[in-house]
């Protein structure tokens, strides 16, 4: 009888142990990570170059034989995430460049060579690391 009562009682020290690691364990965490969607595009433009950071100006047109275009982004709150710049001619995807965020503020583009035979309208589409659309602009891009 005394070794069904010890049985008993480790049966309840062991369950109690348990029930207290247990509610230990899956404790809420004291800050929440960001949310998925968190973050913004504050800049997107399209633009003939960078300097300390910036773009040098701002292109909705551009005309040959000018070729080298960039595609200059400011994100706000999105450290640790990716985004891509998906570069599309009239709907027709010509490439993608993935580019983590190293910080809060991050300020980042791509570039792409132009030829001759790559008139139309050139897309970015800023997209985060889920696949959703944060911005996107056009670019009219014309022969001499």
């Amino acid at each position: 009888m005394k070794s069904i009562l010890s049985i008993a009682v480790l049966i309840a020290f062991a369950t109690t142990a348990f029930a207290q690691t247990d509610t230990t364990t899956t404790a809420a965490p004291t800050s929440a990570p960001p949310a998925a969607t968190s973050g913004e595009v504050k800049r997107a433009q399209f633009c003939s170059g960078v300097a300390e950071r910036e773009p040098i100006d701002e292109l909705t047109t551009l005309a040959a034989p000018i070729e080298t275009v960039a595609f200059f982004t400011e994100l706000i709150g999105m450290a640790g995430r990716t985004v891509t710049h998906k570069w599309s001619l009239d709907g027709n995807a010509m490439g993608e460049v993935p580019i983590s965020v190293g910080a809060d503020r991050w300020r980042c583009y791509s570039i792409k060579t132009l030829g001759p035979a790559m008139v139309g309208t050139w897309t970015v589409t800023v997209v985060d690391d889920a696949g959703a659309t944060l911005a996107e602009k056009t670019l009219t891009y014309t022969a001499e």
